[in-house]
């Protein structure tokens, strides 16, 4: 390159290019500063396509009482006038529910940013919203409500002492051995959120596209209404004595704590008693990471966008309140798919950034010059 030449290239530079590269710099630093609008933030009201094709989540229970396994089964089984029974409802959009999952998605990937209100509807039968035990606050009766379990001994239990000293009475609780145990759980104002950042989309701009629904984190919450009936017996006339006396103290302390101790005394010929607990308490706050490890999926049908989401996770668990979490353990699954669907928008695809294109449109006319002047 000749002296005439390069100095060329210098006045290019300090005149002309320079100042154009600081200036478009800014702006690029400026925009990108600035929300992305790229990403189109839509919101798919759940719904139900068929039978085989639905928002709906299937719950399985377990529970555990002195470490033995009880046995769990539905409150209302499936089939007949039970529909799908009690153990299974949807999350579809409704007059009375918003029950929607929102999104952000551009062509290259799918976020769930959080704030999704899949609502779980109640649980049906052919008949009706299903009759579900408790009542709502845990006490005696039924009503309505989006799942109900119930879980009893297979077999004779002997219950370990129970210390009530972090119920304030100084002393042990001796209930001797559980006959019979039945223990009714109604969930109720059940939601369900799911949270990711960025995941990426199949290669290519063709519809199915298709994400790994495995690295989402799904949040719930809600109310768990219980109520427990259990026959003890004891092994003495001293031991059911003090049982009753025990459990006399007990009964006004549970009060305060919401929990509604009944105590039924079943006379010193059968040294036993019917008690029963009935409450109600928040489901546990929930970041559960989605056990599904099948593909999400967003589709292009007629003239919308449909998106369906397989989730699996475990509401981790759920223990009773104190002097009844030494004793009975449970924790609650959901399993199923959400699918949602919203108006078909054009994706954008999204734009490089204002300094990625000076720096490219430089490289260009530096090149253009050196070989005019060569």
């Amino acid at each position: 390159m000749t002296h005439e030449n390069a100095s060329t290239l210098r006045f290019a530079w300090r005149i002309v290019l320079r100042p154009i590269l600081a200036n478009v710099l800014a702006v690029g630093f400026v925009a990108n500063q600035a929300p992305c609008s790229c990403a189109a933030p839509l919101n798919f009201a759940l719904f139900n396509v068929s039978g085989s094709n639905q928002s709906r989540l299937e719950m399985v229970a377990s529970a555990q009482l002195s470490d033995g396994e009880l046995t769990s089964a539905p409150q209302l089984a499936p089939g007949g006038l039970n529909g799908a029974g009690s153990l299974s409802t949807l999350y579809n959009d409704t007059a009375a529910n918003d029950s929607r999952l929102v999104t952000s998605v551009t062509q290259y990937t799918i976020a769930f940013p959080g704030g999704s209100t899949a609502v779980a509807s109640y649980a049906r039968g052919l008949l009706g919203d299903l009759a579900i035990s408790p009542n709502v606050g845990g006490t005696s009766g039924t009503a309505p409500a989006n799942y109900g379990v119930k879980f009893s001994a297979p077999q004779n239990i002997p219950v370990p002492p129970i210390d009530l000293t972090p119920v304030g009475i100084n002393g042990t609780l001796n209930l001797g051995t559980i006959t019979s145990l039945d223990w009714n759980v109604a969930l109720r104002n059940v939601v369900v959120d799911v949270v990711s950042g960025d995941l990426p989309l199949t290669p290519g701009a063709a519809y199915p596209q298709t994400f790994d629904s495995s690295q989402l984190t799904i949040g719930i919450s809600g109310t768990s209404d219980m109520l427990l009936g259990a026959t003890v017996k004891q092994a003495s006339v001293v031991d059911w004595a003090a049982t009753g006396f025990a459990l006399a103290a007990l009964q006004p302390t549970l009060a305060a704590q919401g929990i509604n101790l009944t105590i039924v005394n079943n006379g010193f010929l059968q040294l036993s008693y019917t008690i029963g607990f009935g409450f109600s308490a928040p489901l546990p706050l929930t970041n559960a990471i989605n056990d599904d490890a099948s593909m999400g999926a967003l589709e292009h049908i007629g003239s919308n966008l449909r998106l369906t989401v397989p989730v699996k996770f475990t509401v981790v668990p759920s223990t009773l309140p104190s002097p009844l979490d030494t004793l009975l353990t449970t924790q609650f699954g959901l399993s199923g798919k959400l699918i949602g669907q919203t108006p078909f928008v054009n994706v954008e695809v999204p734009e490089p950034s204002a300094a990625a294109i000076a720096l490219i449109g430089l490289v260009m006319f530096a090149s253009i010059l050196r070989r005019k002047h060569t």
